[in-house]
């Protein structure tokens, strides 16, 4: 009895394991990873409605949500999408969507983070580097431009 359960529960870690790599691996392809966080698919919710319309009229409107929601790396980026997928997965479930979307803070250091690595180079050629943030966010000040409207109220 012992040896069957360490067998099968070996077995069921290696299929989980394996999994996660196919996963990750899928999620590293941009034509599958920018349709699953694409505004067609974020939009699916109606609740995002007018951050998917916000978004089409913003300067990021060429991005996949994906591109500033999502940590960039091999196992940040699909630990990250299976933690949203999870939380989203748990409101639709419930039926506790909230009426209005905001950032956790876990999600709000991701977007800062990927604002700086996608503007590095700017930052640094206008000596950025240096910009006084005051502690804000990126997006707390450039509000206007991820969306085209203001991301809190």
């Amino acid at each position: 009895m012992r040896n069957r359960w360490g067998k099968g529960a070996l077995i069921a870690l290696g299929a989980l394991g394996g999994a996660f790599l196919i996963l990750a691996f899928a999620l590293q392809v941009p034509a599958i990873g920018h349709t699953i966080g694409s505004p067609t698919a974020c939009g699916t919710c109606h609740v995002m409605t007018d951050q998917v319309l916000s978004l089409e009229r913003g300067m990021h409107r060429e991005l996949a949500c994906v591109e500033c929601h999502i940590p960039s790396g091999f196992f940040a980026k699909p630990i990250e999408e299976i933690k949203a997928a999870s939380r989203h997965a748990a409101v639709f479930l419930t039926n506790s969507t909230p009426d209005v979307i905001t950032a956790t803070d876990s999600s709000r250091d991701i977007i800062q983070a990927r604002c700086i690595e996608c503007h590095a180079a700017f930052l640094r050629e206008t000596s950025l580097v240096h910009h006084p943030t005051d502690g804000l966010k990126c997006f707390e000040c450039h509000r206007d431009t991820t969306h085209g409207l203001p991301l809190r109220n």
